[in-house]
C-alpha cells in the first residue's frame, strides 16, 4: 500500500500556524480502519472535527475564497470544509478516486463530510457481520510469531466487527463488543500448549470480565515460558545465554 506526505493547513489565513505534515497510508482495501484513524487524528489536531462530523453548521455560500474576508467566519468554514476535501482526496489510492470522487455528483463536490460519509458507507457495506466473527472463530496462535501478535491480531478483528455492527453516525449508536465475549475470543484460539495457563486462570472471574487484565496476563505468562525454554540457549548474533538469534535485543 502506498504512504503519502500529508500537508494539512486547514485556514485560509496565511498567519495560521495549525499546519500538520505526517505520513499516512493511502487507503486500501484492507487498511480503512488505520487510514481513518490517521486521518482523524489530523482533523482532531487542527481543529476540523466538526466539519467532519457535521457539527460545524454550514455557513452563507461565497462565490470565491478570495471574496471572504481572511479572518471572516465564513471564509474559515469554506475553507476549512475545500481543506478537509482535498486532505480525504490526496489519502485515497488511485483507484479509490475514481470510486468515491469521480463519480461524485456537482452538488457532492468538495463537500468533505458526504465524501467521508460515503467512503465509510462503502467500506461497511463490504463487511458481514458473520464473515468477520467467522475470522475470529478461525484465529490459531500457532499462526503468528508469538502472543503478543497474535492478539493485536484479534484487537483489529474486533474494531472492525465493532465498526461493521455501529449504525449510522460517527459516534452515537455504536456497538462495543461486551468484555466477556472479548476475554472468550482471546483465549478461544489457543493450543493444548496453553492449559497450563488455563487451569491458572479458572479460578480468578475477574480476568473473565476485564480484557486488558487477560491480555496482561497472557503476555506475561508467555514471556515466562520463553524465557525458560532459552534459558540455556546460547544466541550466535551476541553469544549470550536466554534467547536465540531471532529475537536478540542487540
Amino acid at each position: 500500500m502506498g504512504k503519502i506526505k500529508l500537508h494539512f493547513q486547514p485556514l485560509y489565513a496565511v498567519d495560521s500556524d495549525t499546519e500538520e505534515c505526517e505520513e499516512i497510508e493511502q487507503l486500501d482495501h484492507d487498511n480503512y480502519m488505520r487510514w481513518r484513524t490517521q486521518l482523524l487524528r489530523i482533523f482532531i489536531i487542527t481543529g476540523c472535527r466538526g466539519i467532519i462530523f457535521g457539527t460545524d453548521a454550514p455557513q452563507t455560500p461565497v462565490e470565491t475564497l478570495e471574496s471572504a474576508a481572511v479572518n471572516s467566519r465564513e471564509g474559515q468554514y469554506w475553507t476549512r470544509r475545500l481543506s478537509c476535501w482535498m486532505a480525504i482526496y490526496e489519502a485515497l489510492g488511485p483507484t479509490y478516486r475514481t470510486l468515491y470522487v469521480h463519480s461524485s455528483t456537482d452538488d457532492d463536490k468538495f463537500d468533505a463530510k458526504k465524501l467521508w460519509d460515503h467512503i465509510r458507507e462503502t467500506e461497511r457495506a463490504k463487511r458481514n457481520p458473520w464473515n468477520v466473527r467467522r475470522q475470529l472463530a478461525n484465529i490459531d496462535i500457532n499462526d503468528f510469531d508469538d502472543v503478543h501478535d497474535y492478539l493485536i491480531h484479534i484487537d483489529s478483528i474486533i474494531r472492525e466487527l465493532e465498526f461493521v455492527n455501529s449504525q449510522e453516525g460517527e459516534e452515537q449508536n455504536t456497538w462495543n463488543m461486551p468484555a466477556d465475549e472479548k476475554t472468550f475470543w482471546y483465549i478461544n484460539g489457543l493450543t493444548e500448549e496453553w492449559d497450563e495457563f488455563l487451569l491458572q486462570i479458572a479460578v480468578d472471574r475477574k480476568l473473565v470480565t476485564d480484557p486488558n487484565a487477560l491480555q496482561d496476563r497472557m503476555r506475561r505468562w508467555y514471556d515466562h515460558k520463553e524465557r525458560q525454554k532459552y534459558v540455556n540457549v546460547r544466541c550466535y548474533k551476541c553469544k549470550m545465554k536466554g534467547h536465540v538469534r531471532r529475537k536478540c535485543p542487540m
